[in-house]
């Protein structure tokens, strides 16, 4: 049967599919919006993080250079100590409590940085490396992206790396190979900062 320009009228399932078919359209749209929006989130708050961690570094390598200018100084000679304004101060603490709340922190973390719920064995295996100090970890440095790299341990050599490397490819998250370094290396979770070297 057709209609008076010639053409057969849309039947109303047909009329009902294209509309499932358009709403599937915006529901995927929407959707991916959303995932964009949330990884951007999870951005802004590990960048909060690691600023707040560079901040508590830098306020720590300040307290430790104003002592040993004051020890350095002659006696008598006064050292001018910079103030903050109350309300700068009140404004960082604000800023890294919100960073801190935005997020909640893994009630327990390991020495790998990463929170493990023991459902990857390897986790556990590369956690006891690192506490026997057959491995360490040690941060690529200060920036907008701070990455965990494989080192020997003290009780460790050069050659316990490379005797890893399956493991740390089963590790979650798991460590790749940068060959411009060659290093073993990984994103480190917010507010990372690597321990000490005994």
């Amino acid at each position: 049967m057709q209609n008076e320009n010639g053409k057969r009228p849309i039947e109303p399932y047909e009329l009902l599919f294209g509309l499932a078919k358009e709403a599937k359209v915006v529901a995927d749209r929407a959707k991916a919006v959303a995932q964009r929006n949330l990884e951007l989130a999870q951005s802004i708050v590990k960048a909060a993080k690691d600023t707040s961690a560079l901040a508590r570094e830098a306020e720590f390598n300040a307290v430790q250079a104003m002592d040993r200018a004051k020890k350095a100084a002659p006696k008598g000679v006064a050292i001018e100590q910079e103030v903050l304004d109350p309300s700068e101060e009140e404004a960082i603490m604000q800023a890294e409590q919100a960073a801190m709340d935005a997020q909640p922190e893994p009630e327990e973390t390991e020495l790998s940085g990463w929170p493990d719920d023991g459902s990857n064995p390897a986790n556990a295996e590369f956690e006891d490396l690192l506490q026997r100090r057959v491995l360490r970890l040690r941060s690529s440095g200060p920036g907008a992206r701070v990455e965990q790299i494989v080192d020997a341990g003290p009780c460790g050599q050069r050659n316990d790396i490379f005797e890893q490397k399956e493991l740390l490819k089963r590790v979650s998250p798991r460590f790749f190979f940068n060959g411009e370094f060659k290093q073993w290396r990984r994103d480190a979770p917010g507010g990372w900062v690597a321990p000490v070297a005994a």
